[in-house]
């Protein structure tokens, strides 16, 4: 198994809690991103100021067990809890997340949680963009069945020499000329923290950065 594919990032946010019970969560998974790649872990060539800032304010878990050696079976445990075997998806891929599989979004969303996911799915629902919508999650940004973006920049879609479009991010179709992918999805995460709603929230952020 490998133990350094994974950067996870777990914030329980201190000055927006909604209370004692329901804090505000965030969930950051960067898929691939080694262990050895951020300054607080000694890096020279790479430069991660803000992930050093936030090491350097907060509880390090430095002995923890990643589910696979790869990017979707990894972010699907993390979501369920369950192993790659059980839950459908044992290697890239390969297998899709069942439905009927209870993620972290379910159970929040029905303790009165709101609920978004922005970024890489990859867990199946082939040819239903709209994957992380029927899991729990009430609004979903960038997320579908594939396990890379049609491209970096906007309109982030493919399309066929006939000119159709084959792959699109859903939740991205409006945007601006040389707009960039991780930039766009940031954005997008704060906006829904920033939302006039009074309900606590979970945010999962899978960023389609480093891995693809």
């Amino acid at each position: 198994m490998c133990f350094n594919s994974h950067l996870l990032i777990l914030v329980f946010w201190p000055l927006l809690v909604f209370s004692a019970d329901r804090p505000n969560i965030v969930l950051v998974m960067c898929d691939d991103l080694g262990w050895g790649d951020v300054g607080f872990n000694g890096s020279k060539k790479i430069r991660t100021p803000h992930l050093d800032a936030m090491a350097r304010s907060s509880l390090r878990f430095e002995r923890f067990y990643a589910a696979a050696p790869v990017c979707s079976p990894t972010r699907g445990s993390c979501i369920t809890g369950r192993h790659p075997f059980r839950y459908g998806i044992y290697f890239a891929n390969t297998g899709h997340m069942k439905l009927e599989e209870l993620t972290l979004a379910e159970l929040l969303k029905n303790h009165g949680y709101r609920t978004g996911h922005f970024g890489k799915w990859h867990l199946g629902g082939y040819g239903t963009p709209e994957g992380p919508r029927a899991q729990g999650f009430e609004v979903n940004i960038g997320g579908y069945h594939v396990g890379h973006p049609p491209t970096y920049f906007w309109p982030y879609q493919r399309s066929n020499q006939d000119g159709e479009v084959k792959q699109q991010l859903p939740g991205l179709e409006e945007g601006q000329p040389g707009e960039y992918l991780s930039d766009r999805l940031t954005d997008e995460a704060i906006r829904f923290l920033e939302a006039d709603d009074d309900r606590p929230w979970f945010l999962y952020f899978p960023h389609y950065a480093v891995h693809t």
